[in-house]
């Protein structure tokens, strides 16, 4: 006698076989004990999980001659002809190959002959949403009032593809997908009635491969023991079943945990050698990254992760051990893109081995309110502020100072601080370079103080120098349009031109420039006294320059152009230029609002006609929209524009349109016409009103982001810093 495969030898016979479905069966189960058996079912899930075998249940329970409470004797003979197929009544259609709307009207003409032997006659039609959609709708009134003898069964795995029409007309049961835990406890017994040797670790690997469908696990046991014979180790089976055994795929993501590039690039060339596809590798590694976030988050309660056995908690703990929440959650990320990237690249191997370096490069992430403690601590005297990462220190120990003159370089620090770096790694902050940052200012006026009368020393920066290192550091500009903030690095070229407009107290920009050119004579002219006073700074390391060259002697010029008095004068007047900006701001402010107050907003009527008019045409609300405002309870409406070029583009098809509209939504005859010549008026149009209320409440956003907590210890850490632009 040939060998019957496992899948076939232990299918379910009774309702309490049905493996993980117990509410499906006992619904089934109680429906005819009770004689209450709907005549149209449909059975959904996945693939292997019971549906045709509780379909065959069924159809025996209903034609069984002694019945078991609800379920099938499988001894009488009905049951024995329809377990071997060969029922005159009972008739299993495969809806892949009989799709067609011949093969259903064949159905429907069989269906108004009685039984031949058995009580009921039973259509099972598996794979139905094969069927096509006029076969679907041939079979509606059958099934919709059948023969009393007549039952249909549905089975499909795809049940979003059957029509509405026909699920309403039938009972369904969602066959759910076997857990893990319950389909090891069933393979421990079937390999132990088969005398067979397999540990449950081999058995926990079968069961995830199988994806929830017993069909394909006893499958996969079958093909193991034909290649091993009746035992098999985990390693073996994991080569078989072409996925990763636990070992190897613990070995790897410790390797990318401790961010040992070169371990892990090993691991992964090994898998690839044993044949391993890239994809289920991926997919491996993302499931094992997840599990051990949720177990760095949430412990190792069994009751949260009963598909995984003790000892596989236990190594995912010790791994979460070695990182943080936000660096798994980082990646977790550079995984998903790497999948991304492999569905469309032809070099899979190149992307992965690329994202494992992109890993081993993750930095801990430090947040906000760390950084602004660690400043503080600084600015205070104390020692740097603890952070929250667990594998990493924010800032370092500030070293001690040295006996050797200090060189300032508090303009190139201050640039590496913030610049922008776009990729995942991340240099930890150096509370030095903090520290020097928070003390420039009063170290660069002690020096000058210092050395007032004496002339600098040769490698000591000259004032243009400083000037041009500032102005090469990064400066947010701000985009009125876009509302974001972007760096940008000035040419040094043009540095001459900007120190003038920097020592104004502010920097050229779209915004600043027409601040500027509303400013008073007295300031223009205090702006140049200024920038007389540069060309002579100019003039003045110029010459001492040319004397330099020419004498072979180091380039020295005098230095009381440093003096504090001057620094003074830039600070005061900085200080004076950003009180005008805010003072400008708020005119600005204010002369939108007395614009809003003393103008007529439109009125509720004729704001909800421009609603109606643009269900219609979204192009005539437009001109609704941007017209004066008008009272549409007589019998003409005249469309007036304060600005555009509307008279213009307002055809007859569309004055035409607008005239019935208007006429449906007034209850009356209204005749609609455009005035050709512009309107001066204080009634605000729709779209003005909107503009205003808009700037209204970005401006009410703009205050509640200056009143901040974070802005607000920002600028307390930062005293010489302001506001450039707020993001909304």
């Amino acid at each position: 006698m040939s060998y019957v495969v496992l899948a076939r030898r232990l299918r379910p016979i009774r309702f309490e076989d049905l493996i993980g479905q117990e509410t499906a069966a006992q619904t089934l189960r109680n429906a005819v004990i009770a004689d209450r058996v709907a005549h149209a079912f449909l059975f959904s899930g996945s693939r292997g999980v019971g549906k045709t075998s509780a379909a065959r249940i069924l159809t025996r329970a209903l034609n069984c001659l002694n019945q078991e409470n609800g379920d099938p004797c499988n001894i009488c003979e009905n049951c024995i002809e329809i377990s071997q197929n060969a029922s005159p009544d009972v008739y299993e259609i495969d809806a892949a190959s009989n799709r067609g709307i011949d093969n259903i009207r064949e159905l429907r003409e069989n269906v108004n002959y009685v039984p031949a032997r058995c009580r009921y006659k039973v259509y099972i039609i598996d794979e139905a949403h094969m069927l096509t959609l006029e076969s679907f709708n041939a079979l509606l009134k059958t099934l919709e009032e059948p023969p009393s003898y007549v039952k249909f069964i549905f089975a499909t795995t795809d049940p979003h593809k059957i029509p509405q029409t026909i699920i309403s007309r039938c009972q369904r049961y969602d066959f759910l997908r076997i857990p893990i835990k319950t389909m090891v406890d069933y393979l421990e017994k079937v390999v132990l009635n088969e005398e067979l040797e397999l540990s449950r670790g081999a058995l926990e690997m079968i069961a995830r491969n199988s994806v929830g469908g017993m069909r394909d696990a006893l499958t996969s046991i079958d093909q193991i023991l034909s290649f091993s014979g009746t035992s098999a180790s985990d390693q073996k089976v994991a080569q078989i079943l072409g996925i990763l055994d636990s070992e190897s795929r613990f070995a790897f993501t410790n390797a990318l945990l401790k961010k040992n590039e070169g371990e892990a690039l090993s691991y992964f060339y090994e898998l690839q050698e044993y044949g391993h596809d890239t994809h289920n590798i991926l997919a491996d590694l993302l499931q094992t990254i997840k599990t051990t976030a949720l177990v760095k988050s949430l412990g190792t309660s069994t009751a949260l992760f009963q598909d995984i056995s003790g000892d596989d908690l236990e190594i995912f703990a010790s791994l979460s051990e070695a990182v943080s929440v936000d660096e798994l959650q980082q990646i977790f990320n550079v995984l998903l893109e790497l999948e991304e990237q492999m569905k469309h690249s032809a070099h899979t191997k190149i992307c992965f081995e690329m994202a494992i370096l992109q890993i081993a490069s993750i930095q801990p992430l430090v947040g906000l309110p760390e950084i602004i403690n660690g400043i503080k601590n600084l600015r205070n005297g104390g020692p740097p502020a603890e952070t929250n990462s667990e594998n990493a220190t924010f800032v370092k120990a500030i070293p001690e100072e040295s006996t050797n003159p200090p060189t300032d370089n508090s303009s190139e620090k201050h640039h590496n601080i913030l610049s922008v770096d776009s990729r995942v790694k991340k240099q930890p902050a150096d509370a030095s370079v903090i520290k020097n940052i928070l003390q420039s200012e009063t170290k660069e006026t002690h020096k000058r103080a210092d050395n007032q009368d004496n002339a600098v020393n040769p490698k000591s920066e000259t004032l243009l120098t400083e000037a041009q290192d500032q102005e090469r550091t990064s400066y947010f500009h701000q985009n009125e349009d876009n509302s974001y903030i972007g760096e940008r690095t000035v040419d040094p070229e043009k540095s001459m031109q900007n120190i003038s407009m920097s020592m104004q107290g502010f920097t050229q920009t779209p915004e600043t420039s027409g601040n500027f050119s509303q400013t008073s004579d007295t300031q223009e002219n205090h702006g140049i006294d200024k920038k007389r006073e540069i060309t002579e700074i100019q003039l003045n390391y110029t010459q001492t320059e040319k004397a330099s060259e020419n004498q072979q002697i180091p380039r020295t010029f005098e230095t009381n152009t440093l003096a504090p008095e001057t620094l003074e004068k830039q600070e005061d007047y900085s200080q004076n230029h950003e009180s005008e900006e805010k003072t400008v701001e708020n005119e600005s402010l204010t002369e939108m609002l007395n614009i809003a107050e003393s103008s007529e907003k439109p009125a509720q009527e004729w704001t909800d006609f421009a609603d109606e008019v643009k269900k219609r045409s979204s192009m005539l609300a437009s001109f609704v929209r941007n017209a004066v405002p008008q009272i549409l309870t007589g019998t003409q409406l005249s469309l007036a524009f304060k600005s555009g070029n509307y008279p213009s583009m307002f055809t007859e098809k569309n004055r035409s349109l607008l005239q019935e509209i208007a006429t449906e939504w007034c209850g009356h005859a209204v005749h609609v016409s455009c005035e050709i010549a512009l309107t001066e008026t204080s009634k605000l149009t729709i779209v003005e009103h909107e503009q205003i209320l808009f700037e209204q409440s970005n401006e009410l956003k703009r205050k509640n982001a200056r009143e901040f907590p974070q802005v607000k210890d920002i600028l307390d850490v930062f005293t010489n810093s302001k506001i450039s632009a707020i993001e909304l």
